[in-house]
């Protein structure tokens, strides 16, 4: 009968690519590792059971590992399909028919066997053949498995025409789920009770085993359902990924999304957010809209920052219909100076403070002080919006640059953002560059690229008297 069993895939089949470890007849509980991973077993007939009454050798598989001395930890991970005893009567009675056939087929070999005769028993031994089958099939309808309660169940489930893992997923009392959780049903307070009471942390592993060990939670049919659900939270700002470096320094991951080395990695810890304080905070979650309510109008204090992870911010975030409160975790002041100084070295904010101004490069020492503002940067000027015909007050004839002054004041864009377009100008209208490279504005950049700004502020009371945003004049240049 063994080989009949091992021989009927629809005991096993889909269990494998929904994720769970398929073991066809193991001989003893340890071939059922204590992994932590989700493991569907088929038991020959000496685990054979009734609703109710579990037998002795299905339990052992669910309650030992090595022996009885070793107890198994992820008892709820682990679920097994055995024969029912009346159905498995019925199937010994079809394999003695089958086995009939078979002696009746070898005594007839021996002599002359007509056409008729033989095709008649060839019939008769493949119904006997599908007998068998269709019997084992029938007589693997009932799950032994551990209950919410902690208790080793048997029941019943209806043979039909799914294979036998499908019938067992979909049934309730198997308590099987292959979807991710919800993320805020990790945190304290949550429908599975993870926490215990004044823990703010716990390990990520520890997490993802406690569905395979408690009976209480259900059983997950894939760890990597539970990881998403983590990758999910933290991406969103639910929770802190914190992970400790060999030299106990710590780096954090909010509103980031953790590598796979991350996730292998056993120290990586859940933090919440009122506990958390972050080492590392990524550039893009500083620029306007990416954060609910840091941004108020279109410029931001670094002071303001500052106070927004403080650790006492709670902010509002939309979500089913309500307004759910979340808490900012805090943050390093060190954090934040570097995801400021990555952003605005890549160009994705403008820095001002005073008379400096700075975008798309390094910013100087004692520039960001609480003081400092940063807003979007200024738009481009397009290239064809600094021709005489568009802007001809600009121009004194066709041979002379256009005064900075001017394109500033009519096109609201700084001399820092004019370097390019005017190279683009040149090379679209085929003009030459008049006049030594010494004479053109100091702050267009095109003289030295790389040198810091001289701000003059987007406000009206901080421009000069004249109206001209540019300190040093313009980019006009003498005629020959």
């Amino acid at each position: 009968m063994l080989d009949e069993i091992g021989k009927l895939k629809s005991l096993t089949v889909g269990a494998g690519p929904a994720g769970a470890r398929v073991h066809n007849l193991p001989e003893k509980p340890r071939n059922i590792e204590d992994d932590g991973e989700f493991h569907f077993a088929v038991l020959g007939p000496k685990a054979a059971s009734e609703t109710g009454k579990p037998n002795a050798e299905a339990r052992r598989f669910l309650e030992e590992t090595t022996g009885a001395d070793r107890p198994r930890v992820y008892r709820n991970a682990v679920v097994l399909a055995v024969p029912s005893r009346e159905a498995l009567d019925v199937t010994r009675g079809a394999i003695r028919d089958y086995l009939a056939w078979e002696e009746v087929r070898s005594q007839l070999e021996r002599g002359d066997l007509d056409p008729i005769r033989e095709a008649t028993l060839l019939a008769n031994l493949d119904t006997a053949r599908k007998r068998v089958f269709a019997g084992i099939r029938q007589a693997y309808c009932v799950v032994v498995t551990v209950s919410d309660k902690n208790e080793v169940q048997a029941f019943k489930v209806t043979a039909g025409d799914y294979p036998l893992f499908t019938t067992i997923k979909g049934d309730a009392r198997s308590r099987i789920q292959e979807t991710a959780v919800s993320a805020d049903a990790l945190l304290p307070g949550g429908p599975y009770d993870l926490w215990r009471e004044g823990e703010t942390s716990r390990r990520v592993k520890d997490l993802v085993g406690a569905f395979a060990q408690f009976p209480h939670l259900p059983k997950m049919l894939s760890r990597s359902a539970i990881l998403d659900t983590i990758v999910l939270g933290c991406r969103k700002g639910h929770f802190v990924l914190r992970v400790t470096r060999p030299d106990r320094s710590v780096r954090t991951l909010w509103r980031q999304e953790p590598d796979e080395a991350d996730l292998k990695d056993p120290g990586l810890e859940f933090v919440l957010p009122e506990a958390a304080t972050l080492s590392d905070v990524a550039p893009a979650l500083l620029l306007p809209g990416a954060l609910p309510d840091l941004w108020a109008g279109p410029e931001l204090r670094v002071k303001d920052l500052r106070s927004y992870f403080s650790g006492d911010r709670i902010v509002k975030v939309k979500k089913g219909g309500y307004d759910e409160p979340v808490r900012i975790p805090k943050a390093d002041a060190a954090a934040l100076d570097s995801a400021l100084r990555e952003a605005v070295k890549a160009g994705s904010l403008w820095l001002t403070a005073g008379p400096a101004s700075v975008l798309g490069e390094d910013v100087p020492a004692g520039v960001l002080t609480e003081d400092a503002v940063v807003q979007a940067p200024p738009p481009p000027v397009g290239v064809y919006d600094l021709l005489m015909e568009r802007l001809p007050e600009a121009w004194e004839d066709q041979t002379t640059w256009p005064s900075c002054s001017v394109v500033c004041r009519r096109t609201g864009t700084w001399c820092s953002s004019l370097p390019e377009c005017l190279g683009g100008l040149v090379r679209a209208a085929g003009r030459a560059l008049s006049g030594p490279a010494s004479r053109t504005c100091a702050h267009s950049g095109l003289e030295r690229p790389s040198a810091n700004l001289t701000r003059a502020s987007r406000s009206s009371s901080s421009r000069p008297a004249d109206g001209n945003p540019c300190a040093s004049g313009c980019l006009k240049t003498p005629r020959a």
